[in-house]
């Protein structure tokens, strides 16, 4: 499917009052999740546990 049509159809599915960087950010999610079979087979990817204590290490930085 061309990235036009792409977007034409995942705006139809965004609120009518959608602001420019909801349409960013849901555009980045659907790149970063068609991304994800490449990262498998190319073994970019964390075990479960890699990333639970990443994100504990986030959370600790960030003061959560």
């Amino acid at each position: 499917m061309k990235a036009k049509t792409e977007a034409l159809e995942m705006s139809q599915n965004l609120p009518d009052d959608a602001a420019i960087g909801m349409i960013y950010r849901e555009a980045f999610f659907k790149q970063q999740v068609e991304k994800g079979p490449q990262d498998v087979a190319e073994r970019r990817v964390l075990t479960h546990q890699a990333s639970k204590e990443s994100i504990a290490r986030w959370r600790k930085y960030a003061g959560r």
